[in-house]
């Protein structure tokens, strides 16, 4: 399968995405439903359903949901867990008037753990420092990414 910020296939299969705030649980079942369901990948996971609907990991229908953001002006950081066949950094113009600009930032390097690997916790400590360092090298590149002074 090919590296694809926003992949078809999962759409292509009648699957839409559907974003919910965790803070619309009303319990911690809830909530903890709703991550499993989010994660959904069979036949690694079990089939699972959302009010009566089949459900799929959402990065199997779109690996970066930007769809949820509104076209509001101005600067919108999107960070990425993963490596693409993209620069490292990259800036998407985004509404009718072009007017949002969305800052793609992606790690260096192919982090060392990944979401499905619970038994090398040693891996933490390599995955924040390389995390840690893009990220200084980021806030040191935004101004020239951006082509004007940046301000935190």
């Amino acid at each position: 399968m090919r590296k694809k910020l926003h992949p078809t296939l999962g759409q292509s299969l009648g699957f839409h995405p559907e974003f919910v705030k965790a803070q619309s649980c009303a319990t911690v079942e809830d909530l903890a439903d709703l991550i499993l369901q989010s994660s959904c990948t069979p036949p690694f996971t079990p089939v699972m359903r959302r009010h009566g609907r089949s459900v799929l990991d959402g990065g199997m229908v779109d690996n970066v949901p930007v769809g949820v953001l509104d076209a509001s002006p101005g600067l919108v950081l999107v960070m990425v867990t993963r490596v693409y066949p993209r620069p490292q950094m990259f800036v998407v113009e985004h509404g009718a008037n072009r007017d949002q600009r969305r800052v793609y930032v992606q790690p260096s390097l192919k982090v060392p753990i990944s979401a499905w690997d619970y038994t090398s916790p040693s891996l933490m400590r390599p995955a924040y420092d390389l995390d840690r360092a893009n990220g200084e090298q980021f806030l040191t590149r935004l101004p020239d990414l951006l082509g004007a002074a940046v301000h935190f």
